[in-house]
C-alpha cells in the first residue's frame, strides 16, 4: 500500500477535536464491556508483540496506544504486550506513548500509572531501574501522524477507530442503522477517509516487522445467517450497539413529543460512530506493504448481562448498563444535541441542558429495568492484526 503521513484534516469538525468519553474517572469505572474486549484479544496482543523484532541492545521497544482515554484499559492492554516481550528479553527497556485528544483526562491516566505520584517508577508497567519504562502522552488526533517514521514496534487501538472525524447526516435516526441509502453512502465516505488515513499513518510509524492490533465496532450484513447476528433476546442485531441506540432514539423521540428536545435539533443530530463491515476494514491492506495476520468479526459477551442472568437483579443491571452507555455518549449528546461547549464541572451540572440529559439516561434506565433481556449490549467487534512488511 502507499503510505501517506500527511492526511488532510481540513474536513474535520469538532468531533475530531474533543474527547468523546465522560471524564473525571467515570469512563474508567464504567467500561466493563471495553475491558472484556481487551481480555478477549489478549492472546492476539501477546502473539503480535513477540513477533516483532527486538531493537538493538539497550534501545527501547516502543508501544503506542491510540485512543487511550483515562487509562485503565489502556494500561492493561499494553502490559500484556510488555510481559510477552519480557519473557524473551527480561530487562528490555520500553517507551510507552498514550495517545488521545488534547481534551482527554491525562491526569487520571498518569495517576493510575504512578499511583497518584506516590511511586518513583511506573509500577503499573512493572518498571524498575533495571527494567526501565519511559511513559509519554500525545494529545493529538490519531487520524494524523503521531510518531516519527519507523519508530513504533507495537501499535494498539481498542474501541476507538469507529469514531469518525465528522458526524453523519442522518435525519430520521441518531445511529448508522437508521440512515437512508444516500445518507449511508455519505457516512461511508467519511469513515473510509478516516480508516485509510489511520492505517496509512500507523504503517508509516511502525518499524519493519512491527505489529498493530485494532478492535472496533463492526456490522454484520442483514443477509448473514451466522449465530453472531442473533442477540440475547433472540432478535437480530446487525450493527454494534444497535439495541442501546434504538432505545436512546426512542427516548429522545418521546422528549421531542413532550417539548423537552427540539425537533430540529434531533433531526440534525447523529452519533459519529461508524460500524464497518469486513470489506471496509480490509480495504487499506489490499496491496503490498501490509500483511493481515488476523481478522475476525464477532460479538463480545456482556459481563453485566451475564451477571444479571445469574443474580436476577434487574435494577443493578439497568444502572450498570445505563452508566456504560453514558460513559461514551454523554459528552457527544451534550455537544451535538444541546450545543454545550466546555464548561466548569459545577456550572455544567447545574445547567438545564445537563438536567435534561440526566432525565434522558434515567428514562433509559427505567426502560431497561422493565425489559432487561430486551435491552442488551453485546457489541459486534472487529479485530484486525496487521504487520508491516
Amino acid at each position: 500500500m502507499q503510505v501517506s503521513q500527511n492526511i488532510d484534516l481540513e474536513k474535520q469538525s469538532t468531533t475530531g477535536q474533543h474527547s468523546v468519553m465522560k471524564g473525571d474517572g467515570f469512563y474508567d469505572l464504567h467500561s466493563e464491556v471495553q475491558l472484556a474486549v481487551i481480555a478477549q484479544v489478549s492472546p492476539l496482543i501477546e502473539a503480535a508483540a513477540v513477533s516483532v523484532p527486538l531493537p538493538e541492545r539497550g534501545r527501547p521497544f516502543t508501544l503506542v496506544d491510540y485512543g487511550c482515554s483515562e487509562g485503565r484499559n489502556s494500561v492493561l492492554a499494553l502490559r500484556v504486550a510488555m510481559e510477552a516481550v519480557r519473557r524473551a528479553s527480561p530487562f528490555q527497556p520500553f517507551s510507552v506513548v498514550h495517545n488521545d485528544l488534547p481534551t482527554n483526562n491525562f491526569n487520571k491516566l498518569f495517576g493510575t500509572i504512578y499511583h497518584d505520584g506516590t511511586v518513583r517508577f511506573p509500577v503499573e508497567y512493572a518498571a524498575s531501574s533495571e527494567a526501565p519504562v519511559f511513559v509519554f502522552a500525545s494529545g493529538q488526533s490519531f487520524y494524523t501522524q503521531i510518531m516519527p517514521e519507523n519508530s513504533v514496534h507495537f501499535a494498539f487501538s481498542s474501541s476507538a477507530t469507529h469514531w469518525t472525524t465528522r458526524p453523519p447526516k442522518i435525519k430520521a435516526h441518531i445511529y448508522q442503522q437508521g440512515a437512508t441509502e444516500s445518507e449511508a453512502k455519505q457516512f461511508a465516505s467519511i469513515a473510509r477517509f478516516d480508516w485509510m488515513g489511520f492505517v496509512a499513518n500507523r504503517m508509516c510509524e511502525l518499524v519493519k516487522g512491527g505489529r498493530m492490533v485494532v478492535t472496533a465496532a463492526a456490522r454484520i450484513p442483514e443477509t448473514d445467517a451466522r449465530p453472531e447476528a442473533v442477540t440475547a433476546s433472540g432478535g437480530r442485531e446487525t450493527h454494534s450497539a444497535q439495541i442501546v441506540f434504538e432505545l436512546m432514539h426512542a427516548v429522545l423521540e418521546s422528549f421531542v413529543a413532550e417539548g423537552k428536545v427540539q425537533r430540529a435539533a434531533l433531526d440534525a443530530f447523529a452519533f459519529p460512530i461508524y460500524c464497518r463491515d469486513s470489506s471496509e476494514f480490509l480495504a487499506p491492506v489490499s496491496s503490498g506493504g501490509v500483511a493481515v495476520e488476523h481478522f475476525s468479526i464477532s460479538p463480545i459477551q456482556c459481563p453485566m448481562h451475564k451477571k444479571y442472568k445469574e443474580n436476577g437483579n434487574a435494577e443493578e443491571y439497568a444502572q450498570e448498563l445505563t452508566d456504560l452507555i453514558r460513559a461514551f455518549t454523554e459528552t457527544v449528546l451534550l455537544r451535538g444535541l444541546f450545543k454545550v461547549t466546555e464548561r466548569r464541572k459545577l456550572e455544567l451540572e447545574r445547567s438545564p441542558e445537563q438536567q435534561t440529559v440526566n432525565e434522558i439516561y434515567d428514562r433509559m434506565r427505567k426502560e431497561i429495568i422493565a425489559a432487561p433481556d430486551k435491552y442488551t449490549f453485546y457489541p459486534i467487534q472487529a479485530t484486525i492484526v496487521l504487520a508491516k512488511r
